[in-house]
């Protein structure tokens, strides 16, 4: 009976081994204790625990040192050990509403604590990159007729925004495209924006969300999708406003306004899997001088449509039943299942660091005092400000953002609103104190990103690695979502791009110039366009297409070109619209200006198209070497000419190899490529985009080296493990023949 015992009791200690040890070589990042945080050339003035888990560190560069300009810099850093079971954090905006809810800092945390005695806020940083537009804005879509109805005005965040478990607002819709009047006239175009969120299981994630949200008129058999959410009215687009959104979106008297009581819930919040309906109690159409509103917590949704959007509400009627849906989705592709978790969100610009791949800040005002939110390789979340070292309007260099992101090993991070609104608090006491100095300390700010301290949480979820996209680019494989990295945010106003089933999905969002660009200027080292002679571009067209969407051109932009304005190659085939991929390839080796370093190309991929036409790209590929199988057109050079001009240029479309004998070789035959499509091959069922936004795939070259470290060291213990058994068992056993 001991002997039976003691075996017992052997097994169970080595199964606990076991477990210890497979445990220990999760693959998943694991967070650390924040340390110091060191910025190179920077003297460090203080550092301090906040508590558990959170450290501050203020640090300075002198004027005429690297980071510290003509007049010094300071860098207020906090990093946050979310794993830590009181750590919380917070979207909290200035008012009620994701509009015009601006207050000073001091008072939006002021309300905060007082609604959340059990919370304890010990930081907070401006968040949202905000705007304001006014009547005087025109739309270059709708003949630069002015935006808004009148003289009044939004101010709401740009980006996809998320408070209390509910969506503020979604990402900024490629429509949103003006003109505004200044000292010089401004043309603000389509831009994607970041987001940092954070799970319900503690998780922070940053890349590129969005939701989708169908409306379904079950009255009349209808199905619509809206453009966004407590977006502005423009046109073009279909916006859904919820009762968290502005009183009246002024919208243009041209519009159609749908105004939906919700019956399904008597308090209904927008956020992933929502699914609710009511009925339509009101319509307002270009007859009525008025526009709806929308009382806070009315539990009414209203739908405004414009231009070509208004189709797709006009059969409405009222006491019609209506039907909504929303689910939240990754643009990128990577991060999908963590943001459908994701309770707070704010919003930003520029990246700077995105899955570990630094790369210059483009677009950002020289010197300009930053907030930046990050997320280092270790899972941690940084809270940054940098500006002068006294009260005035100066920051760093924008191609210092790589160095900084590497000074605190970001794996990804972005710039939230900067300038005048750069603030960051922290408790002192029984009042919070700015820790920068902010150009404008009086600056009211939109919302801010508030940490607390508060009851003890469920522990923190498991992070899942970066995604990396492709080093080289010579083969831009979209299979890998990581790759969205290199046209992210580089597309038309008339351009909805989207990752969808291993693939980019390009969508137009009206008739007017689509194109998207593709980036390589961030490529160290940067690829030489004489090294290649095609560019092979892998393409699907639904058969749903419209009978427009037919042709495309390419603009490429090498040298000092880094523009798509001038030297291009024009695609002149027709596309085979079969639902299967099919391979365009352009000759580019005689295009004059094809020569030097390799900036990018813009692909205007609908010369004509109808709103709704789609396109998925596969893969893009530079090559030195013809496909073997192709046919092709004599290629002529080119002259300079801008996008709006046409000419023609050559263009090779390869076709599908056919069986032949052993080492039979089949002629090349020459072909009128402008009337006679080409397919490159039929592909499995597997191939055919069908099902929207999937989970998202996780690019690994192999296991992390701590993993495979720790395997080993697992397998040698284990094994050294039940020798001992053996060699216990073997002495008990002859013990016992003995006795």
């Amino acid at each position: 009976m001991c002997y039976k015992k003691r075996i017992s009791t052997i097994f169970v200690v080595v199964i606990i081994m076991i477990i210890s040890i497979l445990s220990s070589t999760s693959i998943f990042v694991t967070a650390e204790s924040p340390s110091v945080s060191v910025i190179s050339g920077a003297v460090q003035n203080k550092t301090s625990v906040l508590a558990d888990g959170v450290r501050y560190t203020q640090s300075t560069s002198a004027a005429g040192t690297k980071y510290g300009g003509s007049s010094g810099i300071e860098f207020n850093v906090v990093e946050i050990d979310m794993s830590v079971e009181n750590l919380y954090l917070d979207t909290v905006y200035g008012g009620e509403r994701s509009t015009h809810a601006y207050r000073d800092g001091n008072t939006i945390l002021s309300n905060f604590k007082n609604k959340n005695d059990d919370f304890t806020p010990i930081v907070a940083i401006n968040a949202d990159l905000w705007w304001m537009y006014t009547g005087s804005a025109t739309e270059p879509a709708n003949n630069n007729q002015q935006l808004l109805s009148n003289t009044n005005g939004h101010a709401f965040s740009l980006g996809f925004t998320m408070s209390n478990g509910e969506i503020y607002t979604t990402d900024k819709m490629p429509q949103e495209s003006f003109v505004t009047p200044s000292e010089s006239t401004v043309d603000l175009p389509y831009t994607d924006f970041m987001a940092f969120g954070i799970t319900s299981d503690s998780v922070p994630v940053i890349s590129n969300p969005d939701a989708l949200v169908t409306i379904q008129n079950t009255t009349k058999n209808t199905t619509a999708t809206a453009d966004g959410i407590n977006r502005l009215p423009a046109y073009n687009a279909l916006v859904m406003y919820t009762d968290k959104g502005p009183l009246n979106n002024y919208s243009n008297d041209d519009a159609l306004e749908i105004v939906i009581d919700i019956t399904s819930t008597p308090d209904y919040v927008i956020r992933h899997g929502t699914s609710i309906s009511g009925k339509v109690i009101g319509i307002y159409d270009s007859n009525d001088l008025q526009n709806p509103t929308m009382d806070l917590n009315s539990n009414r949704i209203i739908l405004t449509a414009r231009g070509e959007k208004k189709a797709l509400l006009s059969r409405y009627a009222v006491n019609d039943v209506v039907k909504i849906d929303v689910s939240v989705y990754d643009q990128w592709g990577k991060y999908t299942k963590e943001w459908q978790k994701v309770t707070d969100a704010v919003s930003g610009h520029i990246p700077f660091a995105v899955d570990g791949v630094y790369h210059t800040s483009v677009g950002l005002e020289a010197n300009y005092p930053a907030t930046v939110i990050g997320i280092t390789n270790s899972g941690n979340v940084i809270m940054l400000t940098l500006g002068t070292t006294s009260t005035g309007r100066k920051g760093i260099s924008n191609e210092l953002y790589d160095d900084l992101a590497k000074d605190l090993n970001l794996r990804d991070a972005f710039l939230l609103d900067g300038g005048g609104s750069s603030q960051m608090y922290i408790k002192n006491g029984n009042s919070y104190e700015f820790a920068n100095n902010p150009t404008e300390a009086s600056r009211s700010i939109l919302n801010m990103l508030v940490l607390s301290t508060g009851p003890v949480r469920d522990p923190q979820g498991e992070m899942t690695p970066a995604a990396k996209s492709d080093p080289k680019a010579e083969v831009i494989d979209f299979s890998k979502p990581s790759n969205m990295f290199y046209i992210n945010g580089n597309a038309s106003v008339s351009t909805k791009c989207t990752y969808e089933n291993g693939a980019l999905k390009l969508t137009t969002t009206s008739a007017y110039d689509p194109y998207i660009t593709f980036n390589y200027m961030n490529l160290v080292p940067q690829l030489s366009a004489d090294k290649y002679k095609y560019i092979i571009i892998e393409y699907m067209l639904p058969k749903t297409n419209s009978t427009n969407a037919k042709q495309g051109e390419l603009f490429f932009q090498c040298g000092a070109v880094n523009y798509a304005d001038v030297k291009y190659a024009k695609t002149t085939s027709r596309y085979k619209c079969s639902g299967e991929y099919e391979k365009l390839v352009v000759d580019v080796s005689k295009q004059a200006g094809w020569t030097g370093v390799l900036n990018g190309f813009r692909f205007d991929y609908f010369n004509f198209c109808k709103t709704g036409d789609v396109m998925y790209i596969k893969s893009v590929t530079l090559t030195d070497t013809k496909p073997v199988t192709s046919v092709e057109t004599s290629a002529t050079p080119t002259p300079t000419i801008k996008p709006s001009e046409s000419a023609t240029a050559g263009v090779t479309q390869t076709v599908s190899p056919t069986k032949s004998p052993e080492n039979e070789t089949k002629p090349t035959e020459t072909v009128d490529i402008t009337d006679t499509p080409v397919v490159t091959k039929s592909p499995s069922e597997s191939d055919k985009p069908a099902v929207l936004y999937p989970e998202p795939s996780v690019d690994n070259a192999g296991l992390p080296m701590v993993a495979v470290v720790g395997i080993v060291v697992g397998a040698v213990v284990i094994l050294a493990a039940v020798i001992t058994i053996l060699i216990i068992l073997f002495k008990m056993k002859k013990k016992q023949q003995n006795d």
